[in-house]
């Protein structure tokens, strides 16, 4: 490292003397042999202060300081390096011990490196960065780096690639999440994180903020859990201006995943996966609350492109429940929700536009409820809703009776939406029949198949039967007036509360109806019986319930086959082009352009075969998110020449994976994520006259 050694007498009131000190850059920087100074501060802290005592006392200080800069702003933390000391220049080959040591004098577009290792610290940063010039703390490239957590007390920070688990055992109050931002912290970004809470507080990312004047909180990349003994929500989300975005969220102890209360914000592109209920607990955990707070300004919301899937809880719950709170002008569009709870849009004027619903009302609402006037509900594709379909009160959406009038006079705010089931006869869209008849839309689609490419056909509750339970990892325990549903020869899935579908396709080999249980293959790994689980009232005998099992009927699979569901539609599906044209919705959950084709489509995806879908046959990818490696499999009908590309969110190609005539048949593309950023991908196929998307999500 280049340096400068100069002597410096300035006099003043007194006289300071600053001897041996070293200039890299435009930064100066104290260690911690400095006289008069605490370990670690920066050389303008530490001549301050020196010039408040000069000036407080009006007597001679004498110092003797030695600094130092790290190569180009660049610090490294390695506790595994025997030579590591926070006595240390900071250089890669003379690197800190401590995180907070690089904490302590890190300044505007420092970069703090931390290599692998297991640091049991809970870092507290010192002061801000500057709107150009971030301080960011990262994880080294490839490395496993394990903090208990940071505490965000200034502006302009990134925090990217650590693993970052709050245990509660860093002597730390317990109120403290594992990423803590301070009331009226703004401007931070925090990317590429595995994030876990089993103490403190049991919040992952906790922002405090009581004003809402300029947050800029960017929450993307990350994955969330599972955390089995969270015992608070994963996020609880304030201010203004912010951005969820590319994030995992997995089984948080039962609790919510996100809780609100900010505005002019976006929630796009996560995935939901078995936000579920704690085993024993009454509690819905909700994927994403809104938080009741008095005068709490929650409006222009946006929550587009996201997965939700095994969560047994609310969707979204939208709602005004505290005097003062505003929550207004919402989007909800483009979603995929399977086997999930309600969407509950109880506020004014939201906006719910092109989701598409699977299975989905597993706790026993409706797949949308309706509380106030100005709603929207449009171009919903809405597949087995409910869990009674007999109950002719369960229908696509509820509306409250107040709004009856509303409904009578607004009949084109609701429309152009896609109602069927995978129950015989299942086909309602109706209100409260006790107060009028069954509201039927216009131009809506009511039962039919809708054709998606790959779906199940069912989902029920699986059965605890409290201390006789005879289930096993190769059978299950079912509810008896559910056991008819079970068919030898087909396949089923096997969903708990905390660990979601877990991707297996399990052939039934026998259905014993004297007892209520069906066998299957093959056996479920890490299988432990179930102790406890929620009661539901519409079975008759008081059965306890605590796992779905997915009915996936009679396929051409082999059992122990990986499943990949895929929601996008086939080429004669009722849905294509049947929509109404919402000019503000320009893309589907895949990121492909509204309309596609000759008009919008009903559901979170647009059909883009365009004449020639017989000629290829693209598959979602899995896994999905990945994070090395992830497949794509695809059929020709024939021999053809086709270009396989990946691009990235903004468009713009990164990769081009094959580019030449294939031979007709199945064949597949693997994607190595490794050179590439986290984010989403979108990985096509084009041809003559056709093309196929899928999007995927890399996450490091």
């Amino acid at each position: 490292m280049k340096s400068k050694i100069i002597l410096i007498i300035i006099i003043s009131f007194s006289f300071i003397y600053v001897t041996g000190y070293a200039q890299q850059g435009d930064n100066w920087y104290v260690d911690n042999q400095a006289s008069g100074a605490n370990n670690g501060t920066s050389w303008r802290d530490a001549w301050s202060e020196t010039i408040k005592t000069t000036m407080d006392t009006n007597k001679m200080v004498t110092a003797s300081y030695i600094l130092s800069q790290a190569e180009d702003g660049i610090y490294y933390v390695d506790q595994s390096n025997p030579n590591a000391s926070d006595s240390n220049t900071g250089t890669e080959s003379s690197p800190f011990f401590t995180i907070q040591h690089a904490a302590d004098i890190a300044r505007p577009n420092d970069i703090v490196i931390v290599k692998a290792g297991d640091y049991e610290e809970f870092v507290l940063t010192q002061r801000d960065g500057e709107s150009d010039s971030y301080i960011t703390f990262k994880a080294a490239d490839g490395e496993d780096v394990y903090i208990e957590g940071i505490l965000l007390a200034h502006n302009y920070y990134k925090i990217q690639g650590f693993k970052i688990r709050r245990d509660g055992m860093d002597g730390l109050s317990d109120g403290y999440g594992a990423i803590e931002l301070r009331p009226e912290i703004s401007f931070i970004e925090i990317s590429n994180n595995l994030i876990t809470a089993n103490g403190g507080s049991g919040v992952a990312v906790f922002c405090r903020s009581t004003e809402y004047s300029r947050n800029h909180i960017i929450i993307k990349n990350n994955i969330f859990g599972p955390s089995e003994n969270a015992s608070s929500h994963c996020i609880r989300f304030r201010g203004r201006d912010n951005l969820i975005e590319n994030n995992i969220f997995n089984y948080w102890g039962g609790n919510d995943a996100i809780a609100y209360l900010s505005r002019n914000s976006v929630i796009k592109n996560n995935v939901f996966n078995s936000v579920s209920h704690k085993s024993g607990s009454g509690i819905h955990p909700d994927c994403i609350q809104v938080y009741t707070e008095e005068n709490v300004n929650c409006n222009n919301t946006i929550i587009e492109g996201n997965v939700f899937k095994n969560c047994s809880g609310q969707v979204i719950y939208v709602s005004e429940r505290a005097e003062g709170q505003t929550v207004e002008n919402w989007t909800i569009r483009n979603n995929l929700i399977v086997n999930c709870g309600a969407v509950s849009t109880s506020c004014p004027t939201p906006r719910v536009h092109n989701n598409t619903y699977y299975l989905s009302s597993v706790n026993g609402g409706h797949p949308i409820s309706v509380w106030f006037e100005g709603t929207e509900v449009k171009n919903n594709l809405i597949i087995g809703c409910s869990i009674d379909p007999s109950n002719s009160s369960y229908g696509f959406y509820n509306i409250r009776n107040t709004l009856v009038g509303f409904i009578r006079d607004y009949y084109d705010n609701f429309d152009y939406n896609y109602v069927a089931g995978a129950y015989p006869n299942y086909e309602s869209k109706n209100t409260n029949p006790e107060n009028w008849s069954p509201f039927l839309e216009e131009h809506g689609i009511n039962g039919g198949d809708p054709m998606f490419v790959n779906a199940n056909i069912g989902w029920i509750w699986g059965d605890d039967n409290g201390s006789d339970y005879s289930g096993s990892a190769n059978s299950f325990e079912v509810n008896e007036v559910e056991i008819s549903r079970f068919v030898v020869g087909e396949f089923i899935e096997y969903s708990p509360f905390n660990r979601g579908v877990d991707g297996i396709a399990r052939q039934i080999t026998d259905v014993d109806t004297e007892n209520n249980l069906i066998a299957f293959v093959p056996d479920i790994d890490d299988y432990a019986a179930p102790t406890s689980g929620i009661s539901k009232a519409n079975y008759p005998d008081g059965d306890i319930c605590n796992f779905y099992i997915l009915l996936w009927g009679d396929k051409d699979w082999l059992a122990g086959d990986t499943i990949t569901p895929d929601f996008s539609l086939q080429a004669n599906s009722p849905a294509i082009n049947a929509g109404a044209s919402l000019l503000e919705n320009t893309s589907d959950l895949n990121g492909i352009t509204r309309p596609y084709g000759a008009g919008w489509d009903i559901g979170a995806y647009e059909y883009t075969g365009i004449d020639a879908v017989d000629k290829l046959h693209l598959y979602q990818n899995h896994p999905n998110p990945f994070i090395v490696e992830t497949i794509f499999k695809y059929d020709l009908s024939e021999n053809l020449y086709i270009e396989i590309s990946l691009f990235d969110i903004a468009g713009r190609k990164v990769r081009t994976l094959f580019s030449g005539v294939q031979s007709e048949g199945p064949h597949e593309e693997i994607v190595n994520g490794t050179s590439l950023s986290s984010g989403v991908y979108f990985f096509r196929i084009q041809g003559n006259n056709f093309k196929g998307t899928k999007k995927c999500l890399l996450i490091k």
